[in-house]
């Protein structure tokens, strides 16, 4: 009963949950042009032709998974994405565009969760839009996201600025009444290596990771919550 109502919170929340190798800590604005951005700041969405397979293992429960499968060309994605075992899981299906208007980029997606949990399972629907521009190295924007049967809304504020040696993510969530700040910061290290780390609050968190930038894109991942354990991720994107 335990080992069950563990595995049922921690479907719950399962936006701590990194659908996304690419993802760096909890910046959701970091998955920009990756096509997993669908389920968050649909804005994000990029114009390559990308599909990015992702999965996660948890220290503290080992039977828990998750697996995601992205794809997006021309600021348009679709997301399939698990979490859970064959008893508790969600399951989402996320579609979603980006359209240009005026100065700024406006994305929106529409959410599908099917939930079960044992003997009892539920659907959820949800809407996210989501605002940005890109100016000068600087990325800046925000996005909202609104559930049609719990009622339930949740806003975020995100900004990264980009260097010639890496690129620093700043990241506000807003949900009934929490908030979740994260700070990420990539290094460029040799022509194609990038070393990733970062931090997060509520639950605090800790997050480190290495990838490549190339059209072909593995990652793997690291993250530490305090007084649970850790979350493996790794993953690939390929640009083609």
């Amino acid at each position: 009963m335990t080992s069950t109502f563990i595995r049922y919170i921690a479907v719950l929340y399962f936006q701590i949950i990194p659908f996304s190798a690419n993802l760096r800590g909890c910046n959701l604005s970091s998955l920009n042009g990756s096509p997993s951005t669908v389920l968050y700041v649909p804005s994000l969405i990029g114009e390559e032709r990308k599909l990015e397979l992702t999965s996660s293992t948890f220290s503290y429960l080992p039977e828990l998974k998750t697996y995601g499968l992205s794809f997006g060309y021309k600021h348009v994605a679709v997301s399939l994405s698990f979490v859970g075992d064959s008893s508790i899981n969600e399951k989402i299906y996320s579609i979603g565009a980006t359209r240009k208007k005026s100065i700024i980029d406006l994305g929106f997606s529409i959410n599908l969760c099917e939930k079960q949990y044992c003997q009892f399972s539920k659907q959820e629907l949800s809407l996210n839009i989501a605002v940005s521009k890109y100016s000068e190295g600087v990325l800046f924007g925000t996005g909202f996201q609104h559930s049609w049967n719990s009622k339930e809304t949740s806003s975020m504020l995100f900004a990264s600025f980009s260097e010639e040696w890496g690129v620093t993510y700043f990241d506000l969530m807003v949900s009934q009444g929490d908030r979740i700040f994260s700070v990420a910061q990539d290094l460029y290290l040799l022509p194609f290596v990038v070393l990733s780390f970062g931090m997060s609050q509520n639950p605090n968190t800790y997050f480190a990771s290495i990838s490549f930038r190339n059209y072909i894109k593995p990652s793997l991942s690291f993250r530490f919550l305090e007084n649970l354990g850790y979350i493996n991720s790794s993953g690939i994107e390929y640009t083609f």
